[in-house]
């Protein structure tokens, strides 16, 4: 499994008073661990697909769960390719 993602850190500089953006900080936060859950999800859907398919297929036998929303890989032959996307 992939380490886990670096935090973010956001510079908002609050010198001359509180500024819009000091005021939707805890916003920031929030909308963070929501993607970080929506990927979470994902990776967790493309673990479980991709252990069934082991039983089936060698095409994805070398796969590891991903955050991303497809899952591709190559079909044999140049310049053709298996995509798997989740909306």
């Amino acid at each position: 499994m992939g380490s886990l993602p670096a935090p973010v850190f956001n510079i908002i500089n609050v010198a001359s008073g509180r500024s819009e953006e000091a005021k939707n900080i805890e916003n920031i936060g929030e909308k963070k661990a929501e993607f970080a859950e929506r990927h979470m999800k994902r990776l967790s859907f493309w673990q479980g697909l991709l252990s069934k398919a082991k039983g089936k297929t060698e095409l994805h036998a070398t796969r590891k769960g991903i955050k991303d929303n497809y899952l591709a890989a190559g079909a044999g032959v140049s310049g053709f390719k298996y995509i798997c996307r989740i909306p």
